[in-house]
């Protein structure tokens, strides 16, 4: 379904919030293609503790081409 998952730490604070109340998190960079990104998004939600997780798709507009291809060759549809 991916190919690779960054994982890096962050804090995370509600600028709605006049007292700024941050948590640490990691975030997760997770390089598939489009056509899986509901069974990503599905898969996230169902294994998350959060009721309402993060998940948002960036569109690749350009990029080193073979290490592109790379991850189309290395994910497959189900």
């Amino acid at each position: 379904m991916a190919r690779l998952v960054a994982v890096t730490g962050c804090r995370l604070g509600d600028a709605g919030l006049i007292d700024v109340e941050t948590d640490a998190e990691e975030l997760l960079i997770i390089k598939t293609r489009e056509s899986l990104l509901g069974a990503l998004t599905q898969h996230v939600k169902s294994n998350h503790e959060y009721d309402v997780p993060e998940v948002i798709s960036l569109p690749i507009t350009g990029g080193n081409e073979r290490y592109l291809q790379w991850i189309k060759d290395s994910t497959r549809d189900d």
